[in-house]
């Protein structure tokens, strides 16, 4: 997709991930998601155009309740997303 990820991390501490992906710009006016990301902050996700391809997602998060949302949102768009809870149980679904 032509992005980066970046991975910090100390032992004891925890890891910092991030990645980059480059985006088409929206057809939705900056107005436009100011106002309604004041009534209704995923109201962005609904204007955005669905994706023409099928992504798969591999999503990791500790929290029950992100996952879920984030699942939710990234699902709304059509893409099809695995999630697990750490980093050993992502890679235990990679092999």
């Amino acid at each position: 997709m032509g992005g980066a990820i970046k991975i910090e991390s100390v032992e004891g501490e925890g890891s910092i991930i991030s990645f980059t992906i480059p985006l088409e710009p929206s057809t939705v006016g900056e107005e436009q998601i100011t106002r309604e990301a004041i009534t209704n902050p995923y109201s962005y996700l609904e204007a955005a155009p669905k994706s023409k391809k099928k992504l798969k997602i591999l999503l990791v998060e500790d929290k029950l309740p992100s996952q879920k949302l984030v699942s939710y949102l990234l699902e709304g768009r059509g893409w099809k997303v695995t999630s697990a809870f750490n980093g050993k149980q992502a890679l235990e679904l990679l092999e």
